[in-house]
């Protein structure tokens, strides 16, 4: 396959040209689809400490933790320090509470969608 910017060769389907970077399919056709999407098991609810409401602390079937706060949500104030996912201050105090459940030692290669984010 011809990469339409550089011209290029480059492997059938690949996704992103490694030579010039430039986008080669439609970012729709990458993106999972709802059967291939993992699940995420609620593990802990908290309330707010300044009360703004409930959040769910929940795990992906990858291993990697979401909250619906906002701070996650809008990735303000999160970090990737010691885990190979981001993590908000819920999530933090989640997994230091409970330091079995995190398994950092096979993190999954991120998919080609989220190589091209």
């Amino acid at each position: 396959m011809e990469c339409r910017n550089c011209r290029n060769q480059v492997e059938d389907n690949t996704a992103v040209c490694p030579h010039c970077e430039a986008v080669l399919k439609d970012p729709w056709e990458l993106k999972k689809k709802p059967e291939k999407r993992p699940t995420a098991d609620v593990r802990y609810e908290l309330v707010s400490t300044n009360y703004n409401g409930l959040f769910k602390i929940r795990k992906c079937s990858d291993g990697s933790y979401i909250c619906d706060c906002p701070s996650f949500l809008t990735q303000n104030g999160t970090k990737n320090g010691d885990y190979p996912f981001v993590t908000c201050k819920h999530i933090r105090s989640y997994i230091s509470e409970h330091p079995d459940e995190v398994n950092c030692s096979n993190p999954r290669l991120p998919s080609e969608w989220q190589r091209l984010l």
